[in-house]
């Protein structure tokens, strides 16, 4: 789950540089759908959610 939740949020990360930002919508919507419980460590010494990250990266795509 944590490899795959990982892998859709910088797809999504990834779309949303290239201002694709439907097919960040869904690579985000992924993780919420079927992914929700995926972790992600990060290099300052934790563990975060990657559902919590994808809510704020959808909030952010309706801002624009």
């Amino acid at each position: 789950w944590n490899d795959v939740s990982t892998y859709w949020f910088i797809r999504g990360e990834v779309y949303q540089k290239m201002r694709e930002n439907e097919k960040a919508r869904q690579a985000y919507q992924e993780i919420l759908d079927n992914y929700s419980y995926g972790q992600c460590w990060d290099p300052r010494g934790w563990y975060w959610k990657l559902a919590d990250g994808a809510k704020e990266k959808l909030i952010e795509i309706e801002r624009r």
